[in-house]
């Protein structure tokens, strides 16, 4: 697994927003120029740095997209800005031309999930998407249950509050969300917390968490997108998640009028892909080959 400084440095940036004001994104590819293409879409408050563990099991052959959305990681962050989803699927647009990535799948987790409907909701994009691959998210806004941080960084007391999150605090509730068997190590952790904090990110938190609030008011419109989708759909799944773990799969998957594959990850929590990579690629990778060539009946596995 490549360091995060690693994965930076082998990566590159696209201009997105105003052309004479534009905003860096961090964009990064791997893999076989002429195989099947995948997207992977991060999760909140991480980066595409998460997806580090799952790249070298997939690079001899596919060919590999990543980004940090706004706000995130290696991007910018732009102190006042009013970030959304639906400019987040823009970045993801730009990533796409940027990468030159056709017909793709899509591999996305947490937040990514969102910006992820998003883009299912643009009939031009919508027919690119060869499958969808989704990783542990609420997927459905009234499955939503806010967790203290969220609270507090949410209410009018939030800017207030991020000036006492501490790297003990983040990683603290970082490691609630991985199940006890996968905890993550120091060095892993500190990782992440400069992917999360660098340029000013801490004071961010409030303003990227209206996703939430943004989620809840175009749900209906997201949740359609996604039941109706005719792309191949694929759940890969941690079941030891406090958020999103078992009762998500079973409030969702009745709802979807395309029965997913499911590979459930027992022992896994809310970063599958950082808790069981092995078993992340495995999952990917089958449910890409067998999608090549068109749709494939459904099976539902245990990791």
């Amino acid at each position: 697994m490549l360091a995060r400084d690693a994965w930076v440095a082998t990566g590159s940036f696209l201009e997105f927003g105003a052309p004479l004001s534009p905003y860096r994104i961090f964009i990064r590819e791997a893999g076989q120029p002429n195989a099947p293409a995948i997207l992977f879409l991060h999760g909140f408050p991480t980066s595409s740095w998460d997806f580090a563990k799952v790249e070298p099991l997939l690079t001899e052959r596919y060919r590999l997209g990543f980004l940090d959305f706004l706000g995130f990681g290696a991007s910018a962050k732009p102190a006042r800005h009013a970030y959304s989803l639906m400019e987040q699927a823009q970045v993801a647009r730009a990533a796409l031309g940027s990468l030159g990535f056709d017909r793709f799948h899509l591999v996305a987790h947490d937040y990514g999930v969102a910006v992820a409907q998003q883009l299912l909701c643009e009939p031009a994009l919508r027919g690119r998407i060869a499958g969808l691959t989704l990783l542990n998210d609420v997927l459905y806004a009234a499955m939503h249950r806010a967790t203290p941080v969220e609270t507090v960084l949410r209410s009018t007391g939030g800017p207030l509050f991020r000036r006492s999150v501490s790297r003990d605090r983040f990683l603290s509730a970082f490691r609630s969300q991985f199940a006890t068997r996968h905890q993550p190590g120091s060095p892993e952790l500190d990782q992440h917390w400069v992917a999360f904090s660098r340029d000013g990110g801490v004071a961010l938190a409030p303003r990227l968490l209206r996703y939430l609030d943004e989620r809840a008011e175009f749900a209906s419109m997201c949740e359609s997108a996604l039941e109706q989708s005719e792309a191949p759909l694929n759940f890969v799944w941690g079941m030891l998640d406090p958020a999103a773990g078992r009762a998500t799969l079973e409030y969702a998957v009745p709802r979807l009028a395309r029965f997913p594959e499911i590979t459930t990850l027992p022992d896994a929590g809310h970063y599958p892909h950082i808790e069981a990579p092995e078993r992340v690629a495995a999952s990917i990778g089958a449910f890409v080959d067998a999608n090549a060539g068109g749709a494939r009946s459904a099976v539902l596995t245990s990791g």
